[in-house]
């Protein structure tokens, strides 16, 4: 995430100004020149994907660089709490996923769909929070986000026990 959030990942923008000689064109959509920008959240497949995430933590926030869309999130989900542990996890693995996916189309020509994308995010994103304790949940605040991605009845289960602290 420290590497996306800096520009510092090896798309081929950055690779052609250290005098790589191969295209620019972004693997995922082969439409246009791949940045950072562009390869999370402008090309057609990452939009997607973002789209759904989104849509799952309740926002309807447009933005277009991965600098806004973490600002966002952050002033969004200030507290501590399910909810904000969530976006945190949902940011990372959205832009893991992403990257994974890119290179696997990059380095061994294969691809997978959209939704197995999706799907792989939705299950580290349920790993990780499962394996989470929780205090208390607020059925009318978080049970509605937490119920987009499966994780209510258990946020519930865990009721009176110790607090995560951060994820």
């Amino acid at each position: 995430m420290l590497r996306a959030l800096t520009d510092r990942l090896l798309a081929r923008n950055r690779l052609l100004q250290f005098g790589n000689k191969s295209t620019d064109t972004c693997p995922l959509c082969q439409n246009s020149s791949e940045t950072r920008d562009h390869l999370f959240f402008n090309c057609p497949f990452s939009n997607y994907i973002w789209s759904i995430c989104k849509l799952r933590l309740n926002i309807s926030a447009i933005v277009s660089t991965l600098r806004e869309e973490i600002l966002s999130l952050k002033k969004l989900f200030k507290q501590k709490g399910h909810i904000a542990a969530l976006a945190k996890v949902v940011k990372g693995a959205a832009v893991w996923h992403l990257w994974k996916e890119r290179n696997l189309k990059i380095f061994k020509s294969q691809s997978n769909s959209r939704l197995e994308v999706l799907a792989r995010i939705t299950s580290d994103i349920h790993i990780l929070m499962m394996h989470c304790q929780w205090s208390k949940t607020d059925e009318s605040k978080d049970g509605r986000i937490l119920s987009n991605w499966n994780l209510k009845d258990h946020m519930n289960a865990q009721k009176g026990r110790v607090s995560v602290a951060s994820v």
